[in-house]
């Protein structure tokens, strides 16, 4: 859906191909060629989730080759990922820090429900926050 937020709805669909596989340690793999929002670009995305059996958290990771997002003046290659991934209510969070070649480090916090999407960027003084309402 253009507009909307990828790596909410990347790891809605995890969470529920998890939930129906056999109850043991669980992982989830998906490569993804392009991923367009209304926001950036994303190619040749790749996320794995690991959820060991009968953990509280599991471990979220997302890479991506380019990411170009022109209007922010962000455009990066080789972006990583990676945070552990918990149930927060009724909805997701996740936070950790997100690395591109080249470049420092910046710490990306997600929460997400059905309701809303939260996310917050931030590097140094730097902070980019997200808000949305799914209604």
């Amino acid at each position: 859906m253009p507009g909307r937020a990828p790596l909410p709805s990347i790891v809605l669909c995890a969470g529920a191909l998890l939930a129906a596989l056999p109850a043991q340690a669980r992982t989830l793999e998906a490569r993804i060629a392009r991923v367009r929002t209304a926001v950036a670009t994303l190619e040749q995305v790749r996320v794995r989730l690991d959820w060991p059996d009968g953990a509280n958290t599991g471990a979220l990771s997302l890479q991506a080759a380019r990411v170009d997002a022109p209007g922010l003046g962000y455009h990066f290659r080789n972006l990583a990922w990676q945070c552990p991934l918990q149930r927060a209510g009724t909805g997701w969070r996740c936070a950790g820090d997100l690395r591109a070649a080249g470049g420092s480090p910046f710490v990306l916090a997600v929460a997400f429900d059905d309701a809303r999407t939260e996310a917050v960027l931030q590097q140094g003084g730097g902070r980019l926050a997200l808000h949305r309402s799914a209604r």
